[in-house]
């Protein structure tokens, strides 16, 4: 029986589809060669230990994380910051706390840290209980 180019085309692709589906990674790592083997580092557990660090960070009250590049380290971190807080010093000690924290622990080097300031939060109302 004669099969027809276009059939062979078809099963070709979809089985070139499916290696790549199987092979396709849903974790993203930053790898790293050391002397007994390459190191990867998933990207969540960077982001996770960057997100710790900056919510620690006097003047910060969130942060969400995000590595937008493995190859080149690029870190992007949208933050919510508090009220009378100096913005440009914040923002400035945020990106070199956080370039030299996953130098120090993870022993990666940050290329960039890209900061927005997505909000500024509200001051909470403290309620001081009257005197008897």
């Amino acid at each position: 029986m004669p099969q027809s180019p276009a059939l062979i085309l078809v099963l070709l692709g979809g089985y070139t589809w499916l290696i790549l589906a199987v092979r396709y990674e849903r974790k993203r790592y930053i790898v790293y060669a050391r002397e007994l083997g390459a190191v990867r580092v998933s990207t969540d557990c960077i982001e996770g230990l960057i997100m710790e660090s900056a919510r620690e960070m006097a003047g910060i009250k969130d942060a969400a994380v995000r590595i937008v590049d493995v190859e080149h380290p690029k870190v992007r971190l949208d933050i919510q910051i508090l009220p009378d807080y100096n913005i440009p010093q914040l923002t400035e000690e945020l990106q070199e706390k956080v370039k030299q924290y996953v130098e120090d622990t993870v022993g990666v080097a940050i290329q960039e840290v890209e900061i927005v300031v997505a909000a500024i939060a509200r001051r909470e109302e403290t309620i001081i209980d009257p005197l008897p």
